[in-house]
């Protein structure tokens, strides 16, 4: 299977100075990867091996390049399956461009993430073909992606 990229609304809720509640994935609505819409099957959503959050990087910082550490902004802790969705604790480091971020997300100037997913299973639907009870496969046929893993969310103002 491919690696999948799906943007999210966040939908969140401050619950600190540093911290809120984010929605990653939903399992009723697909997302687009590289081959044809997607499912994320919220059953088998699974933490990364030796490390249960995945970083938020920011693309619009000029001084820190995208891929060094410099760039990321804070992380999704605390990832939890609740109901169809998964949602985590979006948490922006202390120092004043993470905290203007945050601000940002607050004030709905920046309202999305783009999170990054590893499909370790994969099934294909034909159209119309049925998976779970929320899961159908569309008119061009679907991927669900069984058994998955969240490796970071990206975000920017222009989105």
């Amino acid at each position: 299977m491919d690696r999948l990229t799906f943007e999210t609304i966040v939908r969140s809720r401050t619950t600190s100075t540093n911290e809120s509640v984010v929605t990653l994935a939903s399992e009723w609505y697909p997302v687009q990867s590289y081959s044809g819409p997607c499912f994320v099957y919220l059953s088998g959503f699974e933490t990364r091996p030796g490390n249960h959050s995945v970083p938020i990087i920011d693309l619009d910082s000029e001084d820190n390049p995208l891929g060094t550490v410099r760039s990321v902004v804070g992380s999704c802790r605390k990832l939890t399956v609740r109901g169809s969705e998964l949602i985590c604790i979006a948490a922006y480091a202390s120092d004043p461009e993470a905290q203007k971020i945050k601000a940002e997300f607050d004030s709905g100037v920046r309202r999305s993430l783009i999170a990054f997913v590893d499909i370790i299973e994969g099934v294909r639907l034909r159209p119309g073909e049925r998976f779970s009870d929320s899961i159908v496969g569309g008119s061009s046929g679907s991927i669900v992606a069984v058994t998955w893993r969240p490796i970071k969310a990206l975000t920017s103002r222009s989105w």
